[in-house]
This record gives structure tokens, C-alpha cells and sequence, in this order.
């Protein structure tokens, strides 16, 4: 069965913004190629196999090299994973079959936080929130740099891996997205997408700091709280 395909749809142009878009953090281009795609084409398997699997391979082929960071490589898969609930209405809409599926994992999988620290995980979030909004209050450009830093030497000390960060923040950035008035989220996004292009940066410099003692929390007060 043929699937209708958008007149002037340009695949391999789409593939490359994508993929450009994966390699530079940007997940507002990777959307628009990720959208553009879904509304050309209604094959939801062309998407999967023809864009996401085939970006991410290449992703992982140019990490095998040596051509990109790990961190990068992580940021890819997380910024395709949460594109692809775009997905869920069409896929849902779609006629059962009477089929079931049996999907496994391996018990006491603790691929992003580390065992023992769902705690932590909830407690990092609250804490997120409370920073960030205070961020907003009183913007202070080293005290978020400090920070990021710290939470990143902290948090990975305890256990936590570096593909917790892109996964964190990009389901936040979606949470934004759409609990935020438009004006809103486009005024606070730009804080959020500079932490998430610079995870790259903030692991690189907290695996230099992991050896050293840890410092205490950079502190942040706006003006006029108490």
C-alpha cells in the first residue's frame, strides 16, 4: 500500500536540517524538520526508519569516531526520544490489530539516576523549579553558570549519569511548553535552551572536578526576599 507523500516534500534536505540540528544542540530546528516531516508524510514507519533511526546512527557512527562528545551523542537520542510523543496521535488513531507485544527490561535498570536515588531525582526537580524561578526574578549570569556546574559535580558524585541532564530538560522544556502561555515560555526558554546546549560543556568540566573536594552551593537571593 502506497502512502501519500506531500508534493515537494524534499527528504534528504529535511534529513540534513535534522541532522545538522542533533549535532548543534537545537532542538527548535530538530522540531520543525521532526513536524515537517510527520505532516509530509504519512508513513509514520518512513519517519522512524528514514530520520530518526537513520540520524541516530549516524550520530553514534560519528561518536565512534571520535568526531563528536558522548555527551552530544546522549543529547541526540534524548532530543528524538521526546519528539517522537509527536507521534502518539496518529499513531493511536491508527485501527487495532487484535496483536499484543511483551516488552522486557533488565530488573533494577538505573540507566539515568543511579540506584537508590529517585529521592534525589524528585528533590533535584522541586529544587530546579525554585532556582529557576528565582532566575527570572533577579538574573544573575555567573550564579547560573556556578550552579549548573555544581549541580552537575554533586549529582553525578551520587551516581547520576550524563544522559540524565538532556532527558531532565528536554521533558521540562515540553512541561513549558504546555502549561506556559506562548509569550511566557518564549520570554524563559532561552534560559533553559543555554543549559541544555552547554550540557557538553558542564561535562566536561565536572569530570575534571569529580577527583576534588565539593564545594558548598553557589547561594542566590534576589533582591528584596529574604
Amino acid at each position: 500500500m502506497n502512502n501519500p507523500v506531500k508534493p515537494g516534500f524534499a527528504p534528504q534536505a529535511v534529513y540534513r536540517a535534522y541532522l545538522d540540528g542533533l549535532l548543534a544542540h537545537d532542538r527548535q530546528q530538530c522540531r520543525a524538520r521532526f513536524q515537517e516531516w510527520l505532516e509530509a508524510d504519512d508513513a509514520l514507519r518512513s519517519l522512524y526508519d528514514n530520520l530518526v533511526r537513520r540520524s541516530l546512527y549516524e550520530v553514534g557512527d560519528l561518536w565512534e569516531r571520535g568526531r563528536i562528545s558522548v555527551a552530544t551523542e546522549h543529547l541526540a537520542t534524548a532530543i528524538s526520544e521526546g519528539l517522537l510523543n509527536l507521534t502518539y496521535p496518529r499513531l493511536f488513531a491508527q485501527p487495532r490489530n487484535g496483536k499484543s507485544a511483551v516488552i522486557t527490561c533488565v530488573p533494577n535498570e538505573y540507566h539515568l539516576i543511579g540506584p537508590g536515588n529517585r529521592a534525589m531525582m524528585e528533590d533535584n526537580s522541586r529544587n530546579f523549579c525554585r532556582f529557576m524561578g528565582s532566575m527570572f526574578l533577579a538574573y544573575e549570569a555567573e550564579v547560573l553558570a556556578q550552579t549548573a556546574l555544581w549541580v552537575f559535580r554533586a549529582y553525578r558524585s551520587h551516581g547520576f549519569h550524563t544522559t540524565y541532564w538532556p532527558a531532565n530538560l528536554d521533558t521540562f522544556v515540553e512541561i513549558a511548553r504546555d502549561r506556559l502561555s506562548p509569550s511566557t515560555f518564549a520570554e524563559t526558554y532561552p534560559f533553559f535552551h543555554w543549559l541544555i546546549v552547554n550540557i557538553p560543556s558542564f561535562v566536561k568540566i565536572s569530570d575534571e572536578q569529580l577527583s576534588e573536594p565539593l564545594s558548598p552551593v553557589p547561594s542566590h537571593e534576589p533582591e528584596g526576599r529574604t
